[in-house]
């Protein structure tokens, strides 16, 4: 099954990489597909498939299949070719999906499908045009949720009195989200009653300290228990906006 939010995100690429194809013609999206392609899936004559590997907030790879058809004329765009005339479709490819790509290479399409073949967390989408199958966007997610760089902090303070607070206890709590009720429906509270919060699935939860909100993270489980995964630090400013 797609994750929710990848999904989302699939179907915005898609979008953003149709125009880059054929301007004059009317591409149509097909549904996000769990799972690589299959060869017999592969866009009819001898397609080509553009291979990048991107870094962000998704890290893996993504295949772009394209028809003859489709590929002579981006060809004929450049000195550099069908790489050289890609590079824009790819570079929105990447940020519709939250990151940036890192490398751009061609390759056979029969050889970019045994790449990602029988890799866990490969999905596709099919592009049509004229009622035939145009092109193939193949998506391979190594991390959805990557650790994020954490730039070096200079401390200007004295280290020697902050050295007296290390041993003060402080309250963290993780909330996965709020919602106001009225007493009536807090009295008809029994086991098993559901109450709905604030919050969509896949968002991420806040961290508060001493109920300050400090930060944003993924629930994960940590052997039998639960934790949170830091994505985001929430500074004073951001806060206060």
């Amino acid at each position: 099954m797609v994750n929710p939010i990848l999904g989302e995100r699939l179907l915005g690429a898609a979008s953003a990489v149709l125009t880059g194809l054929s301007p004059d013609e009317a591409m149509t999206l097909g549904e996000v597909v769990d799972g690589a392609p299959e060869s017999g899936d592969l866009p009819p004559g001898s397609p080509v498939a553009l291979l990048t590997k991107v870094q962000g907030t998704m890290q893996g790879e993504i295949l772009l299949v394209l028809d003859t058809d489709l590929a002579a004329p981006l060809r004929e765009r450049g000195p550099d070719g069908l790489v050289g005339a890609a590079e824009p479709i790819v570079a929105a490819l990447a940020a519709a999906m939250d990151a940036t790509s890192t490398s751009l290479d061609e390759l056979s399409a029969d050889v970019a499908l045994a790449r990602v073949a029988g890799k866990a967390d490969v999905s596709h989408i099919a592009v049509s045009a004229g009622g035939r199958l145009r092109a193939l966007l193949v998506f391979c997610v190594v991390d959805l949720h990557p650790e994020p760089v954490v730039a070096p902090v200079t401390l200007t303070a004295d280290l020697s009195r902050i050295g007296l607070l290390r041993d003060v206890s402080l309250s963290v709590t993780v909330e996965l989200g709020r919602s106001r009720i009225t007493i009536q429906e807090l009295l008809s509270l029994t086991p098993g009653a559901v109450v709905e919060l604030d919050r969509e699935v896949g968002s991420l939860a806040d961290l508060l300290v001493n109920g300050t909100l400090i930060a944003r993270g993924e629930v994960v489980v940590v052997e039998d228990t639960y934790g949170i995964r830091i994505s985001e630090i929430i500074s004073s400013d951001a806060e206060g906006a």
